[in-house]
C-alpha cells in the first residue's frame, strides 16, 4: 500500500487533509530538483562567461602594457638625451653671460670716460662767458683807445 505523506507546500486546514502518493511526492521533488538544478547550471553558465571576458579584458590589457626592462631602457635613453641637452644649454648660457659680461665692461668704460668729459649744457655755459668776456675785453680796449685818442688831441 502507497504511503501517504502530506505535501510539504501546502498546509492542511483542519477537517481537510491533501494526501500525496510517495511516487508523486519524489516525482514532484524531482523535476524541482531538475528545474533547480538547469536554473543553477544557467546562472552559473552566465557567470563563468562573465569571468572569461573580465579575463579576456585582463589579458588585453596587460598585453598592452610595457615590460618594465623595455621602459628602463627608454628612460635611461631619455636620461642620455636629456643630460646633452642640458650641457649644450649650459654651454649656450656660458657664451652669452660671457658676451653679455663685455658688453656691461664696454658700458662701465664708456662711463668712465664719460664721467671725466664735460657736458653739452656745461660746454655752452664757458662758450657763452668766453664770448661775454671777449666783448667785454673788446669793449674795454675801444674804450682805452678813445680815451687815448681824446688825451693826444688836446
Amino acid at each position: 500500500m502507497p504511503r501517504k505523506v502530506y505535501h510539504k507546500y501546502k498546509h492542511p486546514t483542519p477537517g481537510q487533509r491533501d494526501v500525496v502518493t510517495l511516487r508523486d511526492y519524489v516525482e514532484a521533488r524531482l523535476i524541482a530538483m531538475d528545474k533547480a538544478t538547469d536554473l543553477a547550471y544557467e546562472k552559473m553558465e552566465i557567470r563563468l562567461r562573465n569571468m572569461n571576458e573580465f579575463r579576456e579584458a585582463l589579458s588585453d590589457q596587460a598585453g598592452k602594457f610595457v615590460p618594465r626592462i623595455e621602459s628602463q631602457v627608454a628612460h635611461d635613453a631619455i636620461k642620455v638625451e636629456l643630460k646633452v641637452e642640458m650641457e649644450k644649454i649650459k654651454a649656450d648660457l656660458k657664451e652669452e653671460l660671457s658676451e653679455v659680461c663685455s658688453d656691461v665692461e664696454v658700458l662701465r668704460d664708456f662711463k668712465s670716460t664719460m664721467e671725466g668729459k664735460a657736458s653739452q649744457h656745461s660746454v655752452n655755459i664757458a662758450l657763452v662767458l668766453g664770448l661775454i668776456g671777449a666783448g667785454v675785453g673788446v669793449l674795454s680796449m675801444l674804450l682805452a683807445i678813445v680815451d687815448y685818442v681824446s688825451r693826444v688831441t688836446k
